[in-house]
Parts: structure tokens; sequence; C-alpha cells
């Protein structure tokens, strides 16, 4: 969300060199994406009138380049309306922290509406990961770095970016296993992802 003045070009400029939005660039989070072709994930955002810009931060399979970097930018215009709607309030309840993910409650199989908020000062995501029998949420990790052979874990969804105070409703169906919950946003204070912070879980669903 633009709520000041805000140079969409120094925006994507600042996201495609691995870093945070400029001031007047609220994150207020959307759907992250699904790892398998095709598939589809759900975020329910509470966008008030204003000025947005639709980005996408993750990285090139070829080269590592950030799909931002390549142009995938939009802006979006969200007019005022006589109407409101109001945000859900699942019971399912997911906090993000540095460098941590709380739930309030064990998820367990079926499909869940969580409610995704962030109370750290800076910016948080959660990529939910469904992890292969027997394999782990470092395993996962040291796929991406070097992906060879089958993935250990195919992503589900779950919300990006999401400022301090903001929060996305997610929609995801949940089968009994191992997951992993990881936050890619790049640390505000030395760039390194949060997930080298130990913004890495994994919980079995059951």
């Amino acid at each position: 969300r633009l709520d000041g003045d805000v140079d969409v070009d120094e925006l994507a400029a600042r996201l495609s060199a691995h870093g945070h939005p400029p001031a007047g660039a609220v994150a207020v989070g959307g759907p992250n994406t699904p790892g398998a072709p095709g598939a589809e994930t759900t975020a329910i955002v509470d966008l008030r009138a204003g000025e947005y810009v639709m980005v996408c931060v993750i990285p090139g399979m070829e080269d590592g380049e950030l799909h931002v970097a390549k142009g995938m930018v939009a802006r979006l215009t969200v007019t005022p309306s006589a109407t409101t709607a109001a945000m859900p309030s699942p019971a399912l309840v997911m906090t993000l922290d540095d460098y941590s993910f709380a739930l309030n409650a064990p998820i367990t199989p079926g499909r869940h509406d969580i409610r995704v908020v962030n109370a750290a000062v800076q910016a948080h995501e959660v990529v939910v990961v469904r992890l292969e029998p027997g394999r782990t949420a470092h395993d996962f990790l040291a796929f991406l770095q070097r992906p060879e052979g089958e993935p250990p874990g195919v992503m589900i969804g779950g919300t990006t970016w999401l400022d301090r105070g903001e929060a996305n409703v997610v929609t995801l169906d949940f089968e009994p296993g191992e997951y992993a919950l990881l936050c890619f946003v790049p640390d505000a204070a030395d760039g390194r992802l949060h997930l080298a912070h130990g913004m890495v879980r994994q919980l079995r669903v059951e």
C-alpha cells in the first residue's frame, strides 16, 4: 500500500536488490505462491481505498534474479465503496515475530482458515511447505541451494510480506504429515534472510 509519495521505480529497484521498500510503502501481504504448476492459493487481504503495487519477489529458477527485476510489477487502485466487509476471525492464529512462528493451537488434518498477523517491528512472511515422508525443513532449504533430484517438499502457500500489525487470512489444505514454515524476507539489520536467523519451524499435522 502506498501511504505516501512513493516512487514505484525506486520501490521495484530496492526489492530487486533484495532490500526493503522505501518509507511510505506498507507491506499488506497477499497469497504466497504454491510450488506446483496449476495449483492455487488463497489469502484475504484488508484493502482500504488508495494506491497499491503488486510485486513478485520470488527468484527465477534459471538465474536467481527476482521476478520484480524482470518487470513483474503492477499498480492497483482501490476505490471507495459504500459498503465494507469485515475480515474473518478464524479460531486458528499464527503470529509472526523476530524470528519465530507461533500457533495458538495445533493444526489438524483438513482445510483451515488461518489468521496470520505480524507482531514484529520488521516485515515477515510465511511460506508453508508440505514435506515428503522422512524429509525435513533443512532438507528443503538444502534443495533450494542445490536443486538436484526429487524435491523433498512442495510449497502449498502462505502469505507474503506483512508489516507490523498487518494481517491476512489464508486458507490451506493440510494432509497428515510433516510441514515446514519459512520466512524468506531479508533482515532489516544485516540483509540475511530471516530463515538464516532461525525463522524456520517444522511441525507435524496429525
